[in-house]
Formats: C-alpha cells, sequence, structure tokens
C-alpha cells in the first residue's frame, strides 16, 4: 500500500537534498592544492554570536598570500513548487535583513579584508529586483517604494534581544551604507546563475 503523502516527503526533503549536495561539492574544493580557501562551515559562521546568523547556510574563509582574510556567506533557497517563479524583494526579506545584520558586524569589526553575501537558488531573480539593487549599487535613484522596502529590511536592531517591543531601538544603514551593501548583491546579481 503507498502512502498518499509521499509527494509531500519528497517535495520537503529536496530542499535539504539540495542544501547537503550542494555544500558537499563545495568542501570537495578544500581538497584543491591551489586554493586560497581555508576553512568551510555549514550551518552558521566562525562568528555564531554575530546577528545574521540565522540564514548564513554555509561560510567559506580564505586567506591570500600576502595573509588578508574574505568570507563569503551562502544561503541556500530550493524550491519544488515554485521554481518557476522568480524570486523578488519581499521573498528574500529575512536573507536581506540577515545579511545586513552581518554587514554592520563587519563593518564593527574589520577582522576581514572583504566579505561578500551570495544567495544560491535554482529559482530566477525578479528583472525589477536586479535592476533596483544595481541602480542603488551604482549611487542611482530608484522608486520611491523599492527604496523603502530596501531601507525597511536592512534597518538593524541595536538593542539586546530580551528587550521589550515597546523599548526596542533600530538604525538605518547611511546612504553610503546601504550602497556598500547593495554592492554586495549586485556583486551576486551579476554573476548569478540558477542551479
Amino acid at each position: 500500500m503507498t502512502l498518499k503523502n509521499t509527494n509531500n516527503i519528497h517535495y520537503s526533503r529536496a530542499g535539504d537534498i539540495f542544501h547537503y549536495r550542494w555544500a558537499a561539492k563545495r568542501c570537495l574544493k578544500l581538497l584543491d592544492f591551489d586554493t586560497n580557501l581555508k576553512y568551510i562551515t555549514v550551518e552558521g559562521s566562525f562568528n555564531p554570536n554575530f546577528l545574521g546568523e540565522d540564514v548564513v547556510d554555509l561560510a567559506e574563509y580564505r586567506e591570500d598570500k600576502k595573509g588578508n582574510q574574505s568570507v563569503e556567506y551562502f544561503q541556500l533557497k530550493h524550491s519544488t513548487v515554485r521554481a518557476e517563479e522568480p524570486f523578488n524583494i519581499s521573498d528574500l526579506k529575512n536573507s536581506i535583513t540577515g545579511f545586513a545584520q552581518r554587514f554592520i558586524e563587519h563593518q564593527r569589526n574589520n577582522e576581514y579584508k572583504k566579505y561578500k553575501f551570495t544567495i544560491i537558488t535554482n529559482r530566477e531573480i525578479s528583472k525589477n529586483f536586479k535592476r533596483n539593487i544595481l541602480k542603488i549599487a551604482n549611487g542611482e535613484k530608484v522608486n520611491a517604494k523599492f527604496l523603502a522596502t530596501i531601507k525597511k529590511y536592512t534597518k538593524t536592531e541595536t538593542t539586546p534581544k530580551d528587550t521589550k517591543e515597546e523599548d526596542k531601538r533600530y538604525r538605518e544603514l547611511s546612504s553610503e551604507q546601504l550602497q556598500q551593501f547593495c554592492s554586495e548583491y549586485a556583486t551576486f546579481l551579476q554573476r548569478f546563475i540558477s542551479v
């Protein structure tokens, strides 16, 4: 007798399988003799107390010949049901918020010379989302609604986590910080390839 929910289980496991295989494939790069890749963490980073930790599925740590360290954070997004539906800004709210928090942490702590934020997905990114992020990265104007949304998503909490909602304080990225943050996303969007 076949159970009726096998497709539901298959769909929910497809994302996990995607994560496992993609992470395993990245770990194989550590075996290359000609790589500056030093470490990989899965389901988090070397800085678990930094904000934005919950969106880090994998982190790659590199060190060049001059000793400059860099890190690239990856979040993996897989969909079986909505694979043909492009991501828009609201679909990536948690990713943007978490990466913005991590961006602020790196602004305060100068441990890494370079840091990147990358989303790996089997879905396309909407053209409107790409266009607006690229405009902000290039210092160009975007429509007011998109700008308000990206500012809202990149606003970071400055009070301890156990603070009552009415006492919480938030900090917006400056125009320069928002442009720099979007530049990291623009780099990702320009080299985006769905898997």
